[in-house]
């Protein structure tokens, strides 16, 4: 295994620990260099104990790559990944989450990670960052 792929692997563990755990402070990001730099945690939900779905999601000017279609109620981690050339985030509003959950944001080639336990409903999906929800960066997302 390269040192890049197992610095992701570790960065990513890491993430997901943390929000796991719900520690303070703990969240990151990968550079696309592969580096990792030290955030503020990103809007994590788990409750200890559950073991949340991880979902890749490339942010893009102005999309995101969701696979929408195949979520059920359930505690998922958003590994985002932004592909465009602006930075983005990603905030999601719905049952269940008071007030909005948001990533930080990103840099283009950085990653982050995004922790929310859905139910069944509706949410809204878009990205906070200047004016990239009124460009087209939302969507909303039906979880059964």
């Amino acid at each position: 295994m390269d040192a890049n792929r197992r610095r992701t692997l570790v960065a990513g563990a890491a993430a997901t620990a943390a929000a796991l755990l719900g520690v303070p402070g703990c969240g990151h990001t990968v550079t696309s260099s592969g580096a990792m730099a030290t955030r503020a945690p990103a809007g994590a939900s788990a409750a200890p104990g559950v073991k949340p779905t991880l979902v890749s999601v490339a942010m893009n000017e102005y999309s995101f790559s969701l696979p929408w279609g195949d979520l059920t109620a359930g505690t998922y981690t958003f590994l985002l990944t932004n592909e465009g050339t602006a930075p983005h985030a990603m905030a999601v509003g719905g049952p269940g989450i008071t007030g909005v959950k948001q990533s930080e944001t990103i840099k283009p080639g950085e990653r982050t990670s995004l922790t929310v336990t859905l139910r069944p409903g509706r949410y809204e999906v878009w990205c906070p960052v200047d004016k990239d929800r009124n460009l087209g960066m939302d969507t909303a997302v039906i979880v059964r």
